[in-house]
């Protein structure tokens, strides 16, 4: 069930310890954002007389913000650095319909 307003807890870092570190302070920079990116979808979702496209966007744009909030590689997110969370999603979604398209074939 989407819960719209209840942030998800993030995941645990894996990594070295300089890593986890560095990856935290990086990581704290987008999670507020990446927390209203999914809620703004949620609600969408929930309003009526959506067109199936519009499901869709708003369904990737919500399991797109759920694979960053779950993403335990701290690695991640220190090369995602100074990207913003708009291009995160947007890598994610595209990710997702490469490999929907790969397994379609």
């Amino acid at each position: 069930m989407i819960v719209v307003g209840q942030p998800i807890a993030p995941a645990r870092l894996r990594g070295s310890d300089r890593q986890v570190a560095w990856a935290l302070r990086v990581r704290a920079d987008l999670l507020p954002e990446i927390h209203d990116l999914r809620d703004g979808a949620a609600a969408r979702l929930r309003t009526p007389h959506l067109t199936e496209l519009e499901q869709q966007g708003y369904a990737a744009m919500l399991e797109a913000a759920d694979s960053l909030i779950a993403e335990e590689r701290a690695g991640f997110w220190i090369d995602m650095r100074g990207h913003s969370m708009h291009s995160l999603v947007a890598q994610r979604v595209e990710a997702a319909r490469t490999a929907v398209a790969a397994e379609e074939r």
